[in-house]
């Protein structure tokens, strides 16, 4: 993701045909699935990217 006047802008990267995008967004979903809620993912990778 790139912000670009102020809008976010999403690029894939295709390796070997594994899209990141996809496998990012099936990351996504099954996180979403073990804790059942978009907002404490959400929550999480705040926190995350608040360490260092």
């Amino acid at each position: 993701m790139v912000l670009r006047n102020d809008q976010w802008k999403i690029y894939d990267l295709k390796v070997e045909g594994i899209s990141l995008v996809i496998s990012n967004r099936e990351t996504f979903n099954q996180m979403i699935r073990d804790t059942g809620s978009l907002d404490t993912v959400i929550t999480e990778m705040k926190a995350k990217n608040k360490k260092p």
